[in-house]
């Protein structure tokens, strides 16, 4: 990705949980592009009905999200500090949030249960990730129960309790930033699915800490590292699947990364651990579709879908739905392309 790949749009809009409006998460706006005849429009999300035909497969990522973001103390500068915690192969990191303060290897930050975690050294490759060393008991997951709130990057977002990052499909807690791509799926949108004969599988795949900025991953051929699971009765249903005909639509960015790290060829395989796996437009993969969230347009995650349209077509197709007043971000529109 260069420069010239960069996509400007109009200024685009934060969307809130439609709960706030009074509407269902189904009520959301629905951007549709058409690779094969290089055209998109615009609908309502339910318009989703007369693009899946019986025997597509929707594939769905069953991860939930939990609390990561803290305010411990720091006794050397005597404040608080917030930070964001996720993880790696070995271990935790953390994202420093807090400006004026010096992070550096080996400061402390002490939690209101008497643990702390020591700063170890800036990950290799993105620089503003912390590699971590949990002390005095830290537990990660007891205090995102009692001390941690939901990440956020808008200030609005701030009180949003936990009940809307919550469905039906997400069970499985472990995602330290939200995997918003099925938010629009409610329950009776699921049951219409399965009358209508499309077929819906699950896969897990905990988001890691925040998209990184085009100016992170230029030139690297790998992300942040998640953990993700896919179970032998999926990969065999999948490949059975795809070698028949079915089309294999995946919803979120996550299940196209969890996918390609169990897939060879025409065929998927049982796997489980962490993928760093980039996917950009000069990667084949074995999924015919993606249901997706609004993306900034100079993440990885619209890298990602230049591997399923070009990016002439998105740079338009994005430009048109914010001028048409579309929202982004994890509460905002869908965009569907097949």
């Amino acid at each position: 990705m260069n420069g010239q790949n960069l996509i400007l749009i109009p200024e685009t809009k934060t969307g809130i949980p439609q709960e706030y409006t009074g509407r269902r998460r189904s009520e959301v706006k629905l951007l549709r592009i058409d690779r094969m005849k290089g055209s998109f429009e615009f609908g309502e999300f339910e318009a989703i009905f007369n693009l899946l035909n019986p025997g597509d497969v929707l594939v769905f990522n069953n991860s939930s999200l939990v609390p990561a973001h803290f305010r411990p103390y720091d006794r050397e500068e005597e404040k608080f500090v917030d930070i964001n915690i996720g993880y790696h192969e070995k271990g935790l990191i953390a994202e420093a949030r807090s400006r004026q303060t010096n992070f550096h290897a080996g400061k402390r930050l002490y939690f209101a249960d008497g643990s702390y975690i020591s700063l170890s050294r800036r990950m290799k490759d993105y620089g503003r990730y912390w590699e971590i060393d949990p002390g005095n008991g830290f537990d990660f997951h007891g205090l995102s129960s009692s001390e941690g709130s939901y990440i956020i990057y808008d200030e609005n977002m701030r009180y949003l309790p936990g009940s809307v990052y919550a469905s039906e499909i997400a069970r499985i807690p472990g995602s330290v930033e939200y995997p918003s791509a099925s938010r629009p799926f409610t329950g009776l949108i699921m049951n219409r699915l399965k009358k209508n004969g499309i077929r819906t599988l699950e896969i897990t795949l905990h988001c890691n800490l925040g998209s990184l900025d085009a100016t992170e991953f230029y030139n690297k051929k790998h992300l942040l590292p998640e953990y993700f699971s896919v179970n032998a009765d999926v990969a065999e249903e999948l490949t059975y699947l795809s070698r028949n005909g079915s089309r294999i639509i995946a919803v979120g960015t996550t299940v196209v990364r969890a996918l390609e790290s169990a897939r060879k060829g025409d065929k998927f395989y049982p796997a489980h651990g962490y993928t760093n796996i980039m996917i950009d437009g000069y990667r084949k993969t074995g999924i015919n579709g993606l249901v997706t969230g609004m993306h900034d347009p100079s993440t990885s995650h619209l890298l990602m879908l230049s591997n399923f349209v070009d990016i002439e077509l998105i740079k338009a197709s994005y430009s048109a739905a914010a001028e048409s007043g579309f929202t982004w971000h994890e509460f905002g529109d869908s965009c569907i392309i097949l």
